[in-house]
């Protein structure tokens, strides 16, 4: 009996709730606005380079459970900034500061490397950016025709969620953009097979640091 007892003891004594804390139930669901800082690289031209002023972003997350340490992540950031188109040559006019709207819709993964109430993280995206520009006064005064464009784009960054309790806690990441530009393509048939080729490159990186409010009902 007294053997028994202590076998008892001992199993009562190593549960999750005989230490003081229960065990949780992962997040299935997080959804997290953000704000924050957001800023280009120039653009290299043959005849100039496009400069484009740090701005204020914002976005909304959506971030889905799909496994201990991993998440899907459904994400859409945007950001009003100004840029204008700088010459080098004298024959090619330069224009005025004229704004510019990024709009980045992107799928990816997180992983989690979770430290109690501290939850580092990694993550990367795949999706597409909408550049959406008004028309720029050229130095000459004429008006340049500007259209949107979209182009395929990845992400990768990291960040940090803290959270303040079970529901609420905020998120500081930092991200960078890579657009890719495609600029031609083809395809080679032959007797040894078939091949499809891209020329292409990333003509600018983007960033961002962003601080969020992460909300997991």
């Amino acid at each position: 009996m007294k053997k028994a007892a202590a076998l008892a003891l001992a199993l009562v004594a190593s549960t999750p709730l005989a230490q003081g804390y229960p065990e949780a139930e992962p997040r299935r669901l997080e959804l997290v606005p953000f704000g924050g800082f957001f800023w280009t690289t120039d653009v290299s031209t043959s005849q100039g380079s496009i400069q484009t002023a740090v701005a204020a972003d914002a976005g909304l997350a959506l971030d889905l459970r799909t496994g201990p340490d991993a998440q899907l992540e459904i994400l859409w950031a945007w950001a009003g900034s100004r840029s204008r188109f700088v010459s080098q040559f004298l024959a090619t006019p330069s224009t005025e500061w004229f704004d510019v709207d990024f709009h980045y819709l992107q799928v990816g993964g997180t992983s989690l490397f979770p430290r109690g109430d501290l939850e580092p993280f990694l993550s990367g995206s795949l999706g597409l950016l909408w550049i959406a520009p008004s028309d720029p006064v050229l130095s000459d005064g004429r008006t340049a025709d500007l259209s949107g464009s979209v182009l395929f784009a990845f992400s990768a960054g990291g960040g940090l969620k803290w959270w303040l309790s079970r529901g609420v806690g905020l998120r500081v990441q930092a991200r960078f953009f890579f657009p890719v530009l495609f600029s031609s393509g083809a395809f080679y048939s032959g007797p040894g097979g078939a091949t499809f080729t891209v020329n292409g490159g990333i003509p600018m990186v983007q960033g961002d640091l962003s601080l969020g409010l992460v909300l997991a009902p």
